[in-house]
């Protein structure tokens, strides 16, 4: 599975629980960590703050989460693994 791939995927069921999908923002920063990407070049690319990229990672990860089906928080380092195995 590609990040876009994987991105369709995990949006299509934050949207179907939430009634929204992610912004282009979040979209942005799942697709740089899909590719082991660091917050700081993901900033970069975006020109956004090292800091509002790990804001916006971490609503990305309480979204995941709310919609996994895997008891452990999703997190940067444990992204990938539960939504390719899905």
């Amino acid at each position: 599975m590609n990040g876009e791939d994987a991105f369709t995927f995990i949006d299509s069921l934050v949207a179907s629980k939430n009634g929204a999908g992610f912004s282009d923002a979040e979209k942005n920063v799942f697709l740089g960590i899909w590719e082991d990407k660091f917050y700081r070049v993901i900033a970069e690319e975006m020109n956004f703050e090292e800091q509002s990229v790990k804001e916006i990672g971490g609503r990305l990860f309480n979204k995941i989460s709310e919609v996994s089906q895997v008891e452990t928080k999703i997190q940067k380092n444990k992204c990938i693994s539960p939504i390719a195995n899905s």
